[in-house]
């Protein structure tokens, strides 16, 4: 099922494939994941259990997916929306990582725009968060980009010290 859709882009649900593509792409590179969940890359249990926790299945909107290139059908990351706990109740985060090889071409400015118009819309929400790894500039200049602003540092029980920004919608 598709959750988004950006010019470039398709966000849908996981397919069985899809998990062992996303632990050689994302999960077990030690670069990516030490900005992201957990900070030291996963194993292929590891990266399973993730996607199974954390990922949309069925029906839903809420949780993590692959995103895939249109033109090429290929994954190239993954994005999503997560209820957070660590910013009280009923309250959305949204996040992307782009694999490395596919980085540079504007798909992380892609898909987080698409994803702010999807916390308005969607899920009727007046105001956005997304919680960044402190020594991850390019994320965090990407959400300043978007008009997203410091709130807060946090301690997230399972990704450890992050920075909130935090935007209207």
């Amino acid at each position: 099922m598709i959750i988004l859709e950006t010019s470039r882009l398709t966000l849908k649900t996981i397919e069985k494939e899809d998990s062992q593509v996303l632990h050689d792409l994302i999960f077990s590179n030690e670069d990516t994941m030490k900005y992201t969940f957990g900070e030291k890359a996963f194993t292929l249990e590891e990266s399973k259990k993730f996607i199974y926790k954390n990922f949309c299945k069925n029906n839903a909107i809420v949780g993590l997916a692959p995103l895939f290139e249109k033109a090429s059908g290929q994954l190239v990351g993954l994005a999503g929306i997560l209820k957070s706990d660590d910013l009280g109740k009923n309250q959305y985060e949204f996040g992307f990582i782009i694999a490395q090889e596919f980085r540079r071409k504007g798909y992380a400015q892609e898909v987080a725009q698409s994803e702010l118009t999807f916390i308005k819309r969607r899920l009727k929400q007046n105001k956005a968060f997304a919680l960044v790894h402190k020594d991850n500039v390019a994320s965090k200049n990407l959400l300043e980009k978007l008009g997203m602003t410091f709130h807060k540092n946090i301690n997230s029980k399972d990704r450890g010290q992050r920075e909130v920004y935090t935007k209207g919608v």
